[in-house]
């Protein structure tokens, strides 16, 4: 396959490059899901929400030959067939489900592209330019145009994710479900911080959170309804362990995959558009219905989690 660059777009890269040191990135993104939103263009899509899910799904490439070859097919595309795209018509659909984000140093530049790849769009015009020798997708990898070929709007409607027993939820060894406050103190662990906060929705609330080292837990009338538990850069002076089935913060994400290979099967849920390959989320339910825990990723290390106790 062969990438054409017009010279011009080269050395403006090139010079890029010097000044700053190479990088490059693609990042495809594409629809994967129409329900419940009208809007036509993706971009209109990722305003909403910029973040990786049942929404958008999207890959990200270091190739430096398809960043130039991208740049220069939206130049290209000028020269194809054109015709009208109305954006502005209310359809339950999106005429321009495609867009890829390219970024060399510090140029940056977005292809739109209509479902298949076939067209090259220019939202501002509402126009499409008709790829009528398949350029676009002939530029694509067998993991691009798989990624492109996934029905994932099936998938999420079939998919279903680990499930572990609330009583999975440990400190120091003891289990966290159904503990009520006074019972938590006498027979785990006492608090060492305790802090209240008043909210002023739909009336006043008092909130209270009690701290156990890196460890914030919430009760309501049935026992422990939340904890979160953050990754921090400090030894305590006692060691208390909270673990969800081992699983503790600080661990890799790879030990998550072993343990949890249907939750973990999408990843990057939850990452923002632009950081595509940090700070994302894996959930992992309780089975009966009892709740759920959420592992969240930063540098392929749980960096928080947190927990959620349900009836």
């Amino acid at each position: 396959m062969k990438y054409i660059l017009p010279l011009f777009l080269f050395f403006t890269v090139l010079g890029h490059a010097q000044n700053y040191g190479s990088f490059t990135k693609v990042t495809a993104v594409r629809v994967s899901n129409y329900n419940g939103f009208n809007l036509c263009n993706i971009s209109a899509i990722a305003k909403q929400g910029p973040f990786i899910g049942a929404k958008l799904q999207a890959v990200q490439s270091d190739d430096e030959q398809l960043a130039y070859a991208l740049i220069a097919l939206k130049k290209e595309a000028r020269q194809w067939e054109k015709k009208a795209i109305h954006c502005d018509e209310g359809v339950y659909n999106s005429a321009i489900p495609i867009m890829y984000i390219v970024q060399v140093n510090r140029y940056r530049d977005t292809i739109f592209a209509t479902a298949g790849n076939r067209s090259v769009v220019d939202p501002a015009e509402q126009a499409e330019y008709i790829d009528a020798t398949g350029k676009l997708q002939g530029l694509l990898d067998e993991n691009l145009c798989f990624f492109f070929e996934r029905n994932y709007a099936g998938e999420f409607t079939t998919h279903q994710g680990d499930s572990i027993p609330a009583t999975a939820v440990q400190l120091n060894g003891k289990s966290l479900y159904g503990q009520k406050r006074k019972g938590f103190e006498k027979n785990i662990e006492m608090f060492q911080t305790v802090r209240t906060d008043s909210v002023f929705a739909d009336g006043l609330q008092v909130i209270k959170e009690y701290w156990i080292n890196n460890y914030k837990l919430k009760f309501d009338a049935k026992g422990v309804h939340t904890i979160n538990a953050y990754l921090m850069d400090y030894r305590f002076p006692k060691k208390i362990d909270l673990t969800v089935n081992g699983l503790q913060i600080g661990d890799t994400e790879e030990k998550l995959y072993a343990l949890y290979p249907c939750s973990t099967e999408y990843k990057n849920w939850g990452a923002n558009l632009n950081d595509l390959n940090n700070n994302y989320y894996y959930e992992v339910h309780f089975t009966d219905q009892k709740g759920y825990a959420i592992f969240y990723i930063r540098n392929s290390k749980i960096n928080e989690i947190e927990i959620a106790f349900m009836e």
